[in-house]
């Protein structure tokens, strides 16, 4: 995933939190990354705070973890697919927003149907741009 070694490349430490449900969609990213990522998993709600309360980054989906992330001020990527950024995205200044093409789906049966899934399809330079500049404001230190 060219996001993970960009950050790694970058010189973070990239880290996968793995949900409940995420488990197959983790291991399909992790089989194609050349770097060793630490996967995180089966956190408990506080536990996961504090993970996350020592994050330089957070990037993620649409999700409780990602307004978590943003409810701790960790700067954040929120990425969007089928819901609407405008209404759901977490409420926070360091985060940015990335979404793939609007969605046509017209019902939410439509959308768990859906086989191109061009909402979801971002591309990871978008990504990497969003990174680089919440990154870039986050250590920029103020003239005084």
């Amino acid at each position: 995933m060219p996001v993970i070694e960009w950050l790694f490349q970058a010189g973070m430490a990239p880290l996968v939190l793995e949900g409940p449900a995420d488990r197959e969609v983790v291991e399909r990213v992790i089989a194609t990354i050349k770097i060793d990522v630490p996967v995180i998993r089966g956190l408990d709600l506080s536990t996961m705070a504090g993970v996350l309360s020592h994050a330089k980054l957070y990037v993620g989906h649409d999700s409780g973890v990602t307004h978590l992330a943003a409810a701790l001020s960790v700067p954040t990527i929120a990425c969007f697919g089928p819901t609407d950024s405008r209404r759901w995205a977490p409420l926070s200044c360091a985060v940015s927003i990335v979404s793939g093409a609007p969605c046509t789906c017209r019902t939410w049966s439509a959308v768990a149907e859906c086989r191109e899934r061009v909402c979801l399809q971002i591309a990871p330079e978008r990504i990497i741009e969003a990174c680089r500049l919440l990154l870039a404001e986050r250590w920029t230190v103020p003239a005084t």
